[in-house]
């Protein structure tokens, strides 16, 4: 057996030495692993909250009694984190073997049908979950749907496409028709979808699609979902789906838009289950569902939250706002410190539009701002003019996010909040500072 860290080393190298291969041929390398229909398969797509909904429908199911294997992109600290069954990432053991067979069958396709970084973790997943012999296999995509690697699987019991926003244009195109124009990919012949419905030119591709692929749809909006009641340890709400009306539902986070994305989790149980809710197994699996870096408190009164692009900042910037006791109200411009972000950002994001709306909120105090360890990340010069035209509040910049973090963490007062938001990278290496991902 390969030795884990390079095997770690080898997958991390590959964008070195190998591109994207055609859907038919990451298909033709699946059949060697996997074969379609020996697990009920849902696939997810979205802008936003694909990992979220991923987690809550999990989490559901398993309560439920059922085997469920998980693939997610992107990891946080370790690349295990993508590869799940029944919530626990695969062991280091488990990850090297599935290497090993992945590894092999290459061998004897050819190197001109070696796999992309991402297409060699995805049949890495599908080995293990069929070894694993899982009666569910939840699928997020990597980017986009029509062409991701994902979408080489042909059997499909539910497609799930959440909040669909401005984000990788310069691949999915640069108008959201466009944008959903990719994500609708995943839609299968005959196949339900469950979507989230917040747009009117979202909304008519999704129904446009469904219609073209009789597919039977099953629209959210936030108009199916109450909140009852939220505070920076969890949210309550009730929830209408379809025949159902959901109370005393109750998440343990403080993120406002994981209302939706349980929400859309629950619609796709409903369609799972043949139009059936028992209100024990959502209830308790909304309940023990966590998923990491989504205004996760790691420390008291420090959250972490993996807003990377617009709407995602939008919609942190919401939960912040919307999750304070009335004595949040004096928070900010007072004169004294109570809310601090520290901010981070790749370069291939729309991140002046993303600083506009963090400053014109005038949530924070202060703000602690440092490039990222990524060769995307924006560089310190770069995140130094960004702010320069919208530094209506003190801004400190700082070398390195380690930096940055000590800094924070050494004005924060006990009664004060830091939050970390920007960049998943930015929640990951947070967390490995911090020893949280290990």
């Amino acid at each position: 057996m390969s030795d884990y860290s390079k095997v770690c080393k080898y997958i991390l190298d590959i964008p070195r030495f190998a591109g994207k291969n055609t859907l038919s041929d990451t298909h033709d390398l699946l059949d060697k692993v996997y074969e379609e229909g020996s697990s009920k398969v849902v696939h997810i797509a979205g802008t936003n909250g694909k990992g979220s909904v991923t987690c809550y429908l999990s989490s559901m199911l398993i309560e439920a009694g059922y085997s469920v294997g998980m693939f997610t992109s992107p990891h946080l600290v370790r690349m295990n984190e993508r590869i799940k069954v029944n919530g626990k990432d695969i062991s280091d053991e488990d990850f090297t073997k599935c290497f090993d067979d992945i590894a092999d069958i290459i061998k004897k396709e050819g190197p001109e049908k070696h796999p992309s970084f991402f297409e060699f973790l995805f049949l890495m997943a599908m080995d293990h979950f069929a070894q694993k012999k899982v009666d569910y296999i939840l699928l997020e995509t990597g980017l986009g749907g029509r062409l991701d690697a994902t979408n080489c699987i042909r059997d499909k019991k539910l497609s799930i496409i959440t909040r669909i926003g401005y984000d990788h244009m310069e691949y999915l195109g640069d108008t959201l028709e466009s944008i959903a124009n990719e994500k609708a990919g995943i839609i299968r012949q005959g196949v339900p979808t469950v979507y989230f419905e917040d747009k009117n030119e979202t909304a008519g591709v999704m129904e446009s699609v469904c219609r073209d692929k009789n597919s039977e749809r099953y629209p959210i909006n936030v108009q199916n979902a109450e909140i009852i009641a939220a505070d920076k340890q969890s949210i309550d709400f009730s929830l209408g789906c379809r025949y159902y009306r959901l109370r005393g539902l109750k998440l343990r986070t403080c993120a406002l838009y994981q209302v939706y994305n349980a929400s859309l989790a629950v619609m796709g149980l409903y369609v799972l289950s043949g139009g059936y809710l028992d209100d024990n197994v959502v209830s308790s699996g909304l309940y023990k569902a966590a998923w990491p870096g989504r205004m996760e408190q790691i420390l008291p009164g420090v959250f972490l939250d993996g807003a990377h692009n617009d709407d995602g900042i939008e919609a942190f910037l919401e939960s912040v706002r919307g999750t304070g006791d009335d004595s949040d109200s004096g928070k900010t411009n007072d004169g004294t410190t109570h809310r601090l972000l520290l901010f981070g950002v790749v370069k291939d994001k729309n991140y002046d539009l993303m600083i506009r709306r963090i400053v014109d909120s005038k949530l924070f105090d202060h703000i602690f701002a440092a490039p990222l360890d990524s060769a995307r990340s924006l560089s310190l010069r770069e995140l130094q003019d960004a702010f320069a035209s919208v530094n209506d509040l003190g801004v400190s910049f700082y070398d390195d996010v380690k930096s940055a973090y000590e800094a924070a963490m050494s004005v924060k007062k006990d009664d004060d909040e830091l939050y970390i938001a920007g960049s998943l990278y930015l929640v990951g290496q947070i967390k490995e500072l911090t020893g949280l991902g290990r």
